[in-house]
């Protein structure tokens, strides 16, 4: 996989465009609910300095990854308007060496700023929150992604609605954070995804975020330990977007409960309008055909895991 990983991302590297390159997803770990005989779209996600420059020069050297379309819109207009949703935009149905491949495309500076907290839209942050794979990276870019762990590990421990929680409930709970609110887990998407993500990458998960930090550690008995003084004294260490929304509601800030009641309808509602968007921009970036290909793949491992 780390082969065929480094060469489709020298394919698409327009003169050493690519500042930062990673695959994710089912392609690349483990994960049930998949037929034996289903090969997976291999995800990736390349971070260029600037997405318009870089897709116009993809353009030329490799004009079937787009809809015609999408050849219009990036020769004649840019991508203000995705830049200003998402940040990303993405081609998908790609075949090379065999498999087929997605990449999504997103600036680097958008990208330090969105692992840094800039949490507005969670598209690209709750992506980076699960297991990645680096095909090539920088230091400021690893370290953007460390903080982007940091910030999810403490927001799940502030949601973390378990009794007796473990480290498995932890992880889930981190990996819950980006389909809160995500309208494609309604129809197009596996419903048990969470679970299986966190069961198929448990030791990627377990990398990431550890079984200690300053806010928690885990007994012997695989319990988790949290103290919650230190953790809701730390609130301001919040995302501005959750901050300031949770004080808005004029929310006592030792109010357990509610905190976690406003942070998960905030993040509903960001990964909400993020799920409206994104599709949209799709349609014009890959086409109708290759959408339609996709939304039915996506549906079909949602109707095989209720078999």
């Amino acid at each position: 996989m780390e082969n065929i990983l480094k060469k489709f991302v020298d394919s698409r590297n327009n003169e050493g465009r690519i500042i930062a390159a990673f695959g994710y997803g089912s392609g690349i770990f483990k994960q049930k609910g998949y037929s034996l005989q289903e090969k997976p779209m291999i995800d990736t996600i390349f971070v260029v300095e600037n997405p318009l420059v870089w897709h116009r020069e993809n353009i030329k050297n490799h004009p079937d990854d787009y809809s015609k379309g999408a050849r219009i819109i990036l020769k004649y207009f840019n991508l203000n308007a995705i830049k200003k949703a998402t940040g990303v935009t993405y081609q998908c149905g790609i075949p090379f060496q065999g498999q087929t491949f997605k990449y999504g495309i997103i600036s680097e500076e958008r990208f330090i700023d969105a692992m840094w907290g800039n949490w507005d839209s969670f598209f690209i942050q709750g992506r980076f929150q699960k297991p990645t794979y680096t095909i090539v990276s920088n230091d400021s870019i690893d370290k953007a992604i460390k903080e982007n762990h940091d910030l999810a590990l403490f927001v799940a421990l502030l949601t973390l609605d378990v009794e007796h929680p473990t480290l498995t409930d932890l992880y889930t709970q981190i990996c819950s954070l980006s389909y809160q609110g995500d309208i494609r887990m309604y129809f197009a998407e596996n419903p048990n995804k969470v679970k299986n993500i966190v069961e198929g990458s448990f030791k990627q998960f377990y990398e990431m975020y550890g079984d200690h930090n300053i806010f928690f550690t885990t007994g012997q008995d695989g319990e988790l330990i949290i103290n919650y003084d230190l953790l809701y004294s730390s609130l301001s260490s919040l995302p501005e977007t959750l901050y300031d929304y949770i004080e808005k509601q004029k929310c006592p800030l030792k109010n357990r409960q509610l905190i976690s009641i406003l942070i998960k309808k905030k993040l509903a509602q960001i990964n909400r309008k993020d799920s409206l968007i994104q599709p949209s921009f799709g349609l014009l970036t890959v086409g109708t055909s290759r959408s339609a290909e996709y939304f039915k793949r996506k549906v079909k491992k949602k109707n095989y895991e209720k078999s």
